[in-house]
């Protein structure tokens, strides 16, 4: 993903260089365990749509506490510590 944003123009800022660094290493010992849940999920379930649904519940509170809808500075103090970890 790096990658392609590179190629379409997409750079990181001095500061953020290291914060991109560190969610780089931390991302694949949290993706994995991560995925495997998502697995386990799927084949205790009875269909796919029961899957996807299982999998909605579980990522959709993630999303209230991203900025994809408000700026960080908007967010109350404790979701913002949380959004900018």
């Amino acid at each position: 993903m790096i990658a392609v944003g590179y190629l379409v123009g997409f750079r990181f800022r001095r500061v953020a260089r290291r914060r991109a660094r560190a969610a780089s290493r931390s991302s694949p010992p949290s993706a994995s365990p991560l995925s495997w849940i998502f697995a386990f999920v799927a084949l205790t379930v009875r269909g796919a749509e029961a899957a996807q649904s299982a999998g909605f519940v579980v990522i959709f509170p993630l999303v209230f506490a991203s900025s994809i809808f408000v700026p960080l500075d908007t967010l109350p103090s404790w979701l913002e510590t949380i959004s900018n970890t």
